[in-house]
């Protein structure tokens, strides 16, 4: 890629993991996935993810994350929305405390990532860019992730994806159990 650009996966990289992820460990790697690659939370067991109480951070019913100062990397205050798609599979796959309390998280992503040649922060660089290519603002986006205006412009805006990609990421959704068949939600 063009340097100083920020690396991404497609969307159909990104569907594949998602789907590779929900086979392992009955999905507990989901909830880690769903708020690292669609609502750009920063990675790992000791960044925001590590950090994130679930249930104390991640309102489902408002949509909304909120990343408090223990929790940012920065030391701010954020409030991200959760997307719509990353709402359905975190619906389906709950998760109690940190997305990384997962027994063997470590040595299972670790392998996760080894296997897919994800670097450390994609999964976060894919929703940023994504985010912006459905048309969202600098300031907007700066907001929501926790970036200046600046880093936003120098390595995302001009990121090799499209509108196109951005509907079709955003528009993965969880299979129900056996039947390939979309998960309604009430």
């Amino acid at each position: 890629g063009q340097r100083g650009l920020a690396e991404t996966l497609s969307p159909h990289e990104c569907e594949k993991l998602l789907r590779y992820v929900e086979g392992k460990e009955n999905g507990a790697l989901v909830p880690y996935l769903a708020l690292t690659m669609f609502c750009g939370v920063r990675p790992s067991r000791l960044g925001e993810a590590g950090r994130l109480d679930f249930e104390r951070d991640v309102n489902l019913h408002s949509g909304m994350i909120s990343i408090t100062p223990e929790v940012s990397k920065v030391n701010n205050q954020r409030n991200t929305p959760i997307p719509e798609n990353a709402l359905k599979w975190l619906l389906k796959y709950p998760c109690e405390g940190s997305p990384c309390k997962v027994k063997h998280f470590k040595k299972i992503w670790r392998k996760i990532r080894t296997d897919f040649g994800l670097k450390f922060d994609v999964l976060r660089h894919t929703a940023i860019t994504y985010h912006l290519k459905m048309g969202n603002s600098l300031i907007e986006t700066a907001r929501i992730f926790g970036n200046s205006e600046s880093i936003l412009e120098k390595h995302y805006i001009n990121a090799n994806r499209t509108k196109e990609e951005a509907e079709k990421f955003f528009s993965i959704l969880p299979l129900d159990e056996g039947d390939g068949k979309l998960v309604k939600f009430a």
